[in-house]
């Protein structure tokens, strides 16, 4: 059984890269990922499947969160449930991890990385690879709080201090406005 958003979430991939030709090469390597017979949402799907990420911006900052099970520095988010599109549940993954909800400032995502997640043997998951469909959010309402179950820490980090790949879909929107985003 695959997801009915299958074909949805591939055209909103293909679309980003449409929308971002200097980086066209980087589909062939989704295309010799995707499963057309298998939900390319679901955490079961290997060799990859798709999540999605918030990238959440405040006053020139943006969220990042501390990953318990990777031990990394992560923009919120994770799994795709089922009958969610990308974009919500990059919005419900900020909620569960830091408790403030924002609002999405675009359709498409502004990056999609694609990167391996270790075998993750209390889960029962092989090592496999994301796809992660970033997504711009602003203008946040709640109480930060992060979700101990996930998280270990929240901190808001300047664009300049982010690794190339996580700044890297925030250099886009600054390509896409003529102003640079990131220094």
């Amino acid at each position: 059984m695959f997801s009915k958003y299958n074909t949805e979430i591939k055209d909103l991939i293909s679309a980003f890269y449409a929308a971002h030709p200097a980086r066209q090469d980087e589909i062939s390597a989704i295309d010799q990922l995707w499963r057309s017979d298998a939900d390319m949402t679901a955490r079961s799907t290997v060799p990859a499947h798709v999540t999605a990420s918030a990238v959440l911006l405040q006053d020139g900052k943006i969220l990042m969160v501390e990953h318990l099970t990777l031990g990394k520095r992560l923009f919120p988010g994770g799994h795709i449930d089922a009958g969610e599109m990308p974009h919500e549940a990059a919005a419900r993954e900020l909620s569960e991890e830091t408790g403030l909800t924002a609002q999405l400032q675009a359709g498409l995502p502004i990056d999609i990385d694609v990167h391996g997640i270790p075998e993750n043997r209390k889960k029962n998951e092989p090592a496999h690879i994301h796809i992660d469909l970033r997504y711009l959010f602003a203008n946040p309402s709640g109480a930060l709080l992060a979700n101990p179950d996930e998280i270990s820490a929240l901190s808001w980090v300047s664009p300049d201090a982010l690794p190339p790949a996580m700044r890297r879909g925030l250099d886009c929107l600054g390509q896409s406005t003529g102003t640079p985003f990131v220094n």
